[in-house]
């Protein structure tokens, strides 16, 4: 049986779900965040019943399962985590997090340099995280930060970098079928616990924030 691996990536509005077989993208499916009514979508499942039925297996035949870690939407990101830990803990196969920064810069196929990739981050602010691209192989050098648009320019400027995401100098938006030439380090990672990993949100939800502050303390999780 060829090896199958799900690859879930829901860090902007619009998910995607791919299924790589034996080192080649079989498939992947487009998940919008709203439907044509107007409403949420709900799409993650339907999407990966979809890819299966195209490569003619189960669900059992997953060998494991790449869930985007983050940072980007909240809703979406936590959605994706939880179809994707469910998998995991109902068919025992592995689960692999990969970074949403990462996938980005892997979807650009970038030449050697410096880069900024950033997502929206919403509250007029912007993820951003600093990378460099060498010998074909890329290396997160900062963690994750929330920045306004102009100290994300800023950032930029004096690293001679090039901003790379959603609507930047080179527009990319990370989708799932993008972490192939990234498995064999997503693998070399490790697998993560289902039962206590969590995506990097990047920021704590709306409304915990709006009950911290009503109650004037942390949230106890």
């Amino acid at each position: 049986m060829k090896e199958l691996v799900l690859v879930i990536e829901a860090s902007t509005p619009d998910a995607s779900v791919a299924l790589i077989v034996d080192d080649e993208v079989a498939i992947q499916e487009l998940v919008p965040s709203h439907d044509r009514d107007g409403k949420r979508s709900e799409g993650l499942m339907p999407a990966i019943a979809r890819c299966l039925v195209y490569a003619d297996a189960l669900p059992a035949h997953l060998a494991s399962i790449v869930c985007g870690a983050g940072p980007g939407g909240f809703t979406s990101l936590r959605s994706a985590a939880s179809v994707a830990k469910g998998l995991c803990t109902a068919l025992r196969i592995p689960l692999y997090a990969l970074s949403t920064m990462e996938l980005m810069i892997a979807a650009a196929q970038l030449p050697a340099g410096w880069y900024v990739t950033a997502l929206d981050a919403g509250r007029n602010e912007v993820y951003a995280s600093t990378v460099r691209v060498a010998e074909q192989t890329q290396t997160v050098v900062g963690p994750v930060v929330v920045v306004p648009p102009d100290e994300l320019h800023a950032l930029a400027n004096e690293m001679h970098a090039t901003i790379v995401g959603p609507r930047r100098d080179i527009d990319v938006i990370p989708r799932a079928a993008s972490a192939l030439p990234l498995l064999d380090d997503i693998f070399a990672r490790g697998p993560v616990d289902p039962e206590t990993w969590e995506p990097a949100y990047g920021r704590l939800a709306e409304a915990q924030v709006k009950w911290e502050h009503a109650q004037g303390r942390p949230l106890a999780l």
